[in-house]
């Protein structure tokens, strides 16, 4: 099989992946950011994030799906024949190969246009579209009404700039961000308790590879790279603003577990654990600290 349509085979197949990957958790992406938390042996905790927050919309995922669509031509593949060497091909299996590529486009097409697909696609964000202005103030009003979000400005195309700020006592798992109005957001930051009285905390959304973090990027990035396009503003990747940040946990209680490079540092309120965060950071940041005296 000739390489271009190796390429285009594995295009195709990213695409679909990533799709569908994206829609069975939404699309949220950190940008530029600076987030702290700050544990208490007593359970106190303060966590913060001030930054930008990338929504993919339903534009962004149809212009993938059309921008896929429109650059594909026919091109024949390779014939073989009985010893495994390639030989040109003839006019009939040529004819054949025409066919067959022109009823899986059809199908693509098809399948992109459903307005059942379209219906549950805009399901999934909560009934809006992310790239509409309209869908993205709305979503900035009702984040303004939950606690913790001191700053919610669209900055368009998918884009906002928060603050966000919330002082809570660590009886019950935590995690960052949640939408009242999209249940099924990916979170950035997660912090779970366990019996014997030590909170695991986790970034899966402060890593560009993590699988936790963002399976569909991943692959549609994968994908976006076969085809050639990486660089493309059209893409829906390009929409995605560059991971760069810094995420910080500083703590009284006892560091049981910890993936720093650096570790621990003294600061004068306990430890404190530091992780600069960038598009090559490829683990998703990760402490296990002990509560309690």
């Amino acid at each position: 099989m000739g390489t271009q349509f190796i390429r285009k085979g594995l295009a195709r197949i990213g695409i679909a992946l990533g799709l569908s990957a994206l829609l069975s958790a939404c699309l949220i992406s950190p940008g530029n950011f600076v987030s702290t938390m700050d544990l208490r042996k007593n359970g106190n905790f303060r966590f913060t994030y001030s930054g930008e927050i990338s929504i993919l919309g339903l534009t962004q995922l149809a212009e993938m799906v059309d921008n896929q669509q429109s650059g594909d031509e026919f091109e024949p593949l390779d014939c073989v024949d009985d010893d495994g060497e390639f030989r040109p091909c003839t006019e009939e299996e040529l004819d054949d190969q025409r066919s067959k590529w022109a009823e899986e486009n059809a199908e693509d097409s098809s399948s992109a246009e459903d307005p059942a697909k379209q219906e549950a696609m805009k399901a999934l964000l909560g009934g809006m579209d992310f790239s509409d202005p309209d869908s993205a103030d709305e979503l900035a009003s009702q984040l303004s009404r939950q606690k913790g979000w001191e700053r919610v400005q669209y900055k368009g195309n998918g884009l906002f700039v928060v603050d966000f700020a919330i002082d809570s006592v660590m009886s019950h798992d935590f995690s960052f961000p949640v939408f009242e109005s999209l249940p099924g957001a990916n979170q950035f930051v997660r912090a779970n308790i366990r019996d014997n009285g030590s909170v695991r905390i986790e970034a899966p959304g402060f890593s560009s590879q993590s699988a936790t973090a963002n399976p569909g990027m991943g692959m549609l990035q994968a994908a976006a790279a076969a085809e050639g396009s990486t660089n493309s503003d059209s893409s829906a990747a390009a929409s995605v603003p560059e991971l760069n940040g810094r995420f910080t946990i500083t703590t009284d209680g006892e560091i049981l577990a910890n993936n720093t490079d650096e570790g621990p540092a003294n600061v004068a309120n306990g430890k404190q654990l530091t992780w600069e965060i960038s598009r090559r950071t490829s683990t998703a940041p990760m402490a296990l600290i002990r509560l309690g005296d």
